[in-house]
Order: C-alpha cells, then sequence, then structure tokens
C-alpha cells in the first residue's frame, strides 16, 4: 500500500525561498549597477527582466489588510513569491520602513520580515523604483 507524500508546507520552505530570490537579486542589481560586471548568466538587463510586476496594493484590498504595500511580483501560480514593502511619504518620495518576502502556494502561504543583508537588497531596490517614479505612479494608479 503506498502512503501519500506529504508536501511541505510554505512555512517550511520560505526561508530558503527568500535566500534564493534576495540573492539572485543582490546579483543582478549589483552588474545592473556596475558593482560587478556582467558574466554568462547575468548581463546588464537581467535586472529589468527578473520581475513580473511591480504594483500598489491599497489598504482594505484584502481582508484584515490595514496597511498598503508596494508589491514587486518575482513568480505567479503555484508557487508565487513577491516581496512587499512598505513605505512612507518623505516629501522628497518614500522611505521603505519595512519589507517582507512572501511565498504563497494553493491555500497556503508564510513569510518572513526581511532583515541585514536581505534588507538592505530590498530597500536598494525599493529606492530604485522611487527614483524612477513607479512608486508614486502606482500610488496614483491606485487612488483613480
Amino acid at each position: 500500500m503506498q502512503t501519500a507524500h506529504k508536501q511541505p508546507s510554505c512555512a517550511d520552505r520560505v526561508q530558503a525561498a527568500c535566500d534564493s530570490r534576495l540573492s539572485d537579486i543582490r546579483e543582478m542589481f549589483d552588474v545592473y549597477t556596475g558593482r560587478q560586471p556582467a558574466h554568462d548568466d547575468i548581463t546588464e538587463d537581467s535586472f529589468h527582466e527578473y520581475g513580473l510586476a511591480f504594483d500598489y496594493v491599497a489598504p482594505g484590498t484584502f481582508e484584515d489588510q490595514e496597511e498598503g504595500y508596494w508589491r514587486y511580483q518575482i513568480s505567479w501560480g503555484g508557487p508565487s513569491e513577491e516581496i512587499r514593502f512598505y513605505a512612507s511619504p518623505t516629501g522628497r518620495g518614500w522611505h521603505m520602513h519595512r519589507a517582507e518576502f512572501w511565498f504563497l502556494d494553493w491555500f497556503d502561504g508564510a513569510h518572513v520580515v526581511l532583515t541585514g543583508e536581505h534588507r538592505d537588497t530590498a530597500r536598494e531596490v525599493f529606492d530604485w523604483f522611487d527614483e524612477i517614479d513607479s512608486v508614486q505612479c502606482e500610488i496614483d494608479k491606485a487612488s483613480e
């Protein structure tokens, strides 16, 4: 008799996925900004081609969601991966005060709050989106 193999939960998988994705993003961003040279696997365009979407999710979009956030969607389907940026206006742009990596897979989901090098990477990426006006553009679209 065969027994069903239980898949690991999102909580079991989220940290490894986070470490892998943030490492990829760090390397692509460093090549894009010229901190590292391009190579066979990563070119100057890799960072621009990596994510699927960057958008704003207004407060109240989901049940019990009190705070709005910007979503950098990395993959979609099963599983989905995204970085959620929480920020406040500064008068000259936006200041990211928290970032979370989310791993979602068919009625299951888990996240980790980014700290250390992962938080630094997320902050640089969010600041880049802010510098090119995507942060404000997404807020404006959400309020139309």
